[in-house]
């Protein structure tokens, strides 16, 4: 019986181990968007497929190796036409991530970083700095606004998710004065980004938190079932810098996170890419949430914290 435990301890490891391995190593390879030849990127996923069979301790451990896969993924030119492939493998294994978190199978937490009413031409570079220097990846709610194509372009280059916050975010007597006027102020932006940069976005976050009575009364479970139809999934957050509400010191918002975050065993946190304080506490958040466990993942349609109803 003892040793049939430690062989499920030891199975349930290498199975943790393995994920988070294909989550940094594919969360780097979103950072590159350029494109080579089809036999490179099957040479380098053959030697990554051998490295990662070897790789069967704690990471701590094996950085060194890590690092050096890393690197490998920023060399490549081009994923050509297996962009598609990846980026699905990715999902279905930061999918699973998310589900063994929450099950307690792993030994890791899920946190989901997450960044409304942007792109802005002067902070919005500052947020996406940290995340390249930190290898994280993240999902920016983006508004519908001119003259920033460069920055909606560098989000979906370095493998972040473009996620829809309606394209005005006007909530007094705008996007919650009817469904039809809501529905209408999605679809705006979902063919901006469509025209502008060839991605479908599928996740989505209600200006203000919710369509609810507080706005005009709109009715939640029928605009969600239209926005299904459409093919959207939506989130709420669970934790705040509270960047939206007041001006604090980067000292201030960090710990309005980190205080609190010890508790969850996945977790959405919402800033605004306005906030230059925020960008400033941003670094520190990760290498914080990381000590305590936390793997960083951005969102997709599957992900198990998007709502679908």
């Amino acid at each position: 019986m003892v040793k049939s435990q430690r062989g499920t301890r030891k199975s349930t490891w290498v199975l943790v181990s393995l994920i988070l391995v294909f989550l940094c190593v594919f969360s780097c390879m979103f950072l590159i968007y350029f494109y080579v030849n089809t036999n490179k990127l099957v040479s380098v996923n053959e030697q990554l497929r051998n490295d990662i069979d070897t790789f069967n301790s704690v990471k701590s451990e094996n950085q060194d190796k890590l690092d050096r896969l890393n690197m490998m993924y920023k060399e490549v030119e081009d994923v050509g036409a297996s962009l598609k492939e990846v980026k699905e493998s990715y999902f279905k294994l930061a999918v699973k991530a998310d589900e063994m978190a929450r099950s307690g199978e792993a030994n890791f937490k899920v946190c989901y970083l997450t960044f409304d009413d942007g792109p802005y031409s002067k902070t919005t570079p500052l947020f996406l700095d940290v995340l390249k220097e930190k290898n994280v990846l993240g999902t920016f709610f983006v508004l519908k606004k001119d003259n920033l194509d460069d920055l909606y372009k560098r989000i979906r280059d370095e493998g972040h998710t473009l996620a829809n916050h309606t394209a005005s975010h006007k909530i007094s007597n705008g996007i919650y004065r009817s469904e039809d006027a809501f529905i209408e102020d999605i679809k705006e932006n979902d063919d901006f980004i469509y025209n502008l940069l060839g991605v479908k976005m599928d996740v989505m976050r209600f200006p203000g938190g919710s369509p609810q009575v507080t706005y005009s009364g709109l009715n939640k479970t029928s605009l969600v079932n239209k926005l299904v139809d459409m093919g959207y999934g939506y989130i709420g957050w669970t934790l705040t810098t509270g960047d939206g509400e007041a001006n604090l010191s980067p000292e201030e918002f960090l710990h309005n996170v980190v205080d609190s975050s010890s508790k969850y065993s996945v977790m959405t946190v919402l800033m605004h890419d306005y906030s230059k304080n925020t960008a400033l506490c941003l670094g520190d958040m990760i290498n914080i949430l990381r000590e305590q466990g936390f793997i960083f993942l951005p969102l997709s349609y599957n992900s198990p914290a998007v709502r679908k109803g």
